[in-house]
């Protein structure tokens, strides 16, 4: 099955998180029309993602508690999608940054981090902590295993065999001295098989490779270098010898500020789709751009978050259309990958702000949509939601 990878500037906001949405507009009916339900959480829901099988849906958030201590830690909520009841939880001693279930749904693992990005470190108690990531059985979610690591954990993910996880963070500590990094562990021994540290200050997005046992990330050469802005796509097979990975695309986005700070795979591997201003489409071989009109006009100027379907044919992500678009304003949209077409979109009132996590469901019939205004917003007494959608009442499939 052929492969391809996504490429987003998603801004994580995991810390002081000032995003957030309550109400959606559908352009195609009454905003309620399509909404299963809401889901009520108790902080900023900064990650969600589907079971494997679909049944449950999973939040995670920044922040339990409302101007106390437990501002600083996190809570995982779980959902059963057929009845849509809140059926657990679980506490964590940071802000949940990502989430990512095993192939079989047996284990879920968290990314914490708790960084202060306020000028006043002391708030409510802050004290800078390492980082972790935190293995937990499904769905009884009981600590099965935990690794500190740097400063911040900010994304994990399971291999397709699930022989392999992999987290990626910044090495140390001290935020602004950290480097990216990359760490790979065998399943279930949880022995590091490899790690891999950037010479820059810069994230290491990564997804699953094009087979079951390696990963691919994004690199740049070093900032002093006169071709520090070029992205490569490594390949990273733990199994293989060779200590140089393997250079799958190079490409050149000028001297432009953007950062790519997340990749995922999805259907045809001799393409890339990439977030920079607006979506593009690149040969992942020759480099050469091959974005039709209708994705650049059909996005956004800024993407703010972005997930693919399991399938890996569809993205929904959400973002800012600036005053070039008509209308302007925060949207929401639905693009099938195979046929270069939009299925549907939303665009958010003028009241309401930016979203903070998307997931699609494995069959793609539900469109799950977090939110969570700044419990440091004045006026602000509840956590956050995830709006809840049913993806067959809007599109034709």
């Amino acid at each position: 099955m052929k492969k391809v990878i996504v490429i987003a500037n998603v801004l994580l906001m995991v810390a002081a998180v000032v995003c957030g949405a309550t109400f959606l507009s559908i352009r195609s009916g009454p905003p309620d029309e399509k909404r299963l339900a809401t889901l009520l959480h108790d902080g900023p829901v900064t990650s969600l993602t589907f079971s494997p099988d679909g049944r449950f849906l999973v939040g995670g958030s920044a922040g339990v508690e409302l101007a106390s201590t437990k501002f600083w830690l996190g809570r995982i909520k779980v959902w059963d999608t057929a009845t849509l009841q809140h059926v657990d939880s679980y506490d964590c001693p940071q802000h949940v940054a990502s989430l990512a279930f095993s192939p079989k749904g047996t284990i879920l693992a968290v990314a914490l981090m708790n960084t202060s990005a306020r000028k006043d470190k002391d708030l409510l108690g802050y004290k800078p902590k390492l980082a972790e990531v935190q293995i937990l059985s499904f769905p009884k979610l009981k600590e099965e295993k935990k690794f500190e690591l740097g400063s911040a954990a900010y994304q994990v993910l399971f291999s397709r065999d699930g022989n392999l996880f992999a987290a990626s963070y910044y090495s140390a500590l001290a935020p602004l001295s950290a480097k990216g990094a990359l760490s790979v562990w065998s399943v279930p021994d949880w022995k590091e098989v490899r790690k891999i540290e950037s010479d820059r200050e810069l994230r290491l997005p990564f997804t699953n490779g094009p087979d079951n046992a390696s990963f691919l990330y994004v690199a740049r050469p070093h900032k002093d270098r006169i071709d520090s802005h070029v992205y490569r796509v490594m390949q990273l097979r733990p199994d293989r010898k060779e200590k140089q990975d393997k250079i799958v695309a190079t490409f050149d986005e000028g001297n432009m500020p953007n950062l790519i700070d997340s990749i995922s795979t999805y259907a045809d591997k001799s393409r890339i789709l990439y977030q920079f201003g607006s979506m593009r489409i690149l040969n992942l071989e020759s480099g050469k751009e091959l974005t039709p009109e209708s994705l650049t006009k059909g996005t956004f100027n800024i993407c703010k978050g972005y997930t693919v379907s399991a399938d890996g044919k569809w993205l929904a992500c959400f973002g800012k259309r600036l005053a070039t678009f008509d209308p302007p304003g925060t949207w929401i949209v639905l693009w099938d990958l195979e046929k270069s077409e939009r299925v549907h979109e939303w665009r958010l009132s003028k009241d309401d702000v930016m979203p903070t996590s998307i997931a699609l469901s494995p069959d793609k019939k539900l469109l799950a949509v977090g939110n969570g205004k700044s419990r440091f917003a004045e006026g602000v007494e509840k956590g956050g939601e995830v709006i809840l959608y049913d993806i067959a009442k809007f599109t034709k499939r």
